[in-house]
């Protein structure tokens, strides 16, 4: 399935700085390493919009507000 929020959220994570590291992502977020690692590999068909709004928010240092 696929979403707006879910597909900049992994644009993100694809582009972000080469020093930030899936382990910083994920001590950051408290998500494991394994969920984050398979997100950024396009291997999670239905990801958790929890997770997504988490790493979102995190990447892109803004929070969501609806």
């Amino acid at each position: 399935m696929r979403t707006e929020l879910r597909d900049k959220t992994l644009e993100l994570l694809q582009n972000r700085n080469v020093t930030l590291t899936l382990l910083d992502i994920s001590v950051a977020t408290k998500i494991s390493l394994h969920w984050i690692h398979k997100f950024s590999t396009n291997k999670i068909a239905d990801p958790s919009v929890n997770r997504i709004q988490t790493l979102y928010e995190y990447l892109s240092k803004k929070e969501l507000k609806f």
